[in-house]
């Protein structure tokens, strides 16, 4: 979700060509699947590129839309907070792309973008920065310097460098990666509010918190421009704006954005998504801060049962650091 959530656009297939596998019936199912994805319907999007991979696993490993597929379900897997699916599919794709285009390819890179997101996204920026910094560096190699595929991945990277407190690396690479995404504001909407959304959270941490709390707000409106008020896109610049409400004694705003964030989390994700859980704990941590003890134990115990589910699906007690989240 949120910065390393990748929008369908940018997915790998786009370099990749076309093999003799069932081409009508692959075509119509991932063009459906794209269109929940995109609409933030995950779980239906899930259904039809499950359908969309036993029609591509009936092809030759090396047909390169069975790669694709896989890309498509990781994403999704990601999005819907199932980590340990999300990895094993990239995985799968990463060899499968080694094999048929090499490691040197715009189709290896953009795999390891997603698959680097995905860590990010989870919590792991130890596991993220390694992919991250190859899709960088290999897309850098290979591509234009204006492209936006570039810029996402350097904003990608600039997550990471923020989560692992190197502030001054991440403004950098954000403002580099801003110059290029904002003169492609109808294709690249989405990265662009996820990069406003990322350069706030880096001036939070610097103290700078009027400028932050404009760029939450400017990264807010830039998402719903696009994509409108309840997708799923919205929740991390919505969390950080809460929080930001929050920390400017701005309770009532700081109340509704918060509400409006679970509501779309309630509406849109799963019961036991990390995310959920982790917007639940801040809203209790705001609500602490109020003087709402009653509704805070509601929401932490409701947290925390999201949470554990979440790590029982995803084993090894994986679940996403709500202190980190709520910085």
């Amino acid at each position: 979700m949120g910065r390393y959530a990748l929008l369908q656009a940018w997915c790998v297939c786009f370099a990749l060509g076309a093999g003799p596998v069932q081409a009508d019936e692959w075509d119509r199912l991932t063009k459906l699947g794209d269109e929940q994805s995109v609409a933030g319907n995950y779980s239906a999007a899930l259904t039809l590129y499950r359908q969309a991979l036993k029609t591509a696993e009936s092809a030759e490993p090396s047909d390169p839309r069975l790669a694709a597929t896989l890309d498509y379900l990781g994403n999704t897997y990601g999005n819907l907070g199932n980590w340990l699916e999300s990895e094993r599919q990239f995985r799968r794709a990463l060899g499968l792309m080694e094999a048929i285009a090499g490691r040197e390819s715009i189709g290896y890179g953009l795999l390891q973008l997603d698959m680097g997101t995905m860590y990010g996204n989870s919590g792991r920026s130890d596991r993220a920065e390694p992919p991250l910094r190859e899709a960088l560096a290999i897309l850098m190699r290979v591509l234009p310097a204006n492209d936006a595929r570039i810029a996402i991945a350097r904003g990608s990277y600039a997550t990471v460098m923020m989560q692992r407190g190197r502030y001054r690396d991440a403004e950098d690479l954000l403002r580099q990666d801003l110059a290029v995404l904002e003169k492609q504001p109808e294709r690249a909407c989405v990265p662009i509010g996820h990069s406003y959304n990322t350069l706030g959270m880096v001036l939070r941490r610097e103290r700078r918190s009027g400028e932050a709390l404009a760029l939450f707000e400017q990264a807010v409106r830039t998402i719903e421009a696009c994509k409108g008020p309840d997708h799923p896109t919205l929740l991390q610049a919505l969390n950080n704006l809460a929080i930001q409400y929050s920390d400017a004694h701005k309770n009532a705003d700081a109340d509704a954005t918060f509400l409006r964030a679970l509501a779309i989390c309630e509406r849109r994700l799963s019961a036991d998504h990390p995310l959920y859980g982790g917007m639940l704990w801040n809203y209790a941590v705001f609500l602490r801060q109020t003087k709402r003890k009653s509704e805070a134990k509601k929401m932490e115990a409701r947290s925390q049962s999201v949470l554990r589910e979440s790590a029982r699906r995803n084993g090894n007690g994986l679940m996403v650091d709500v202190s980190s989240f709520r910085q």
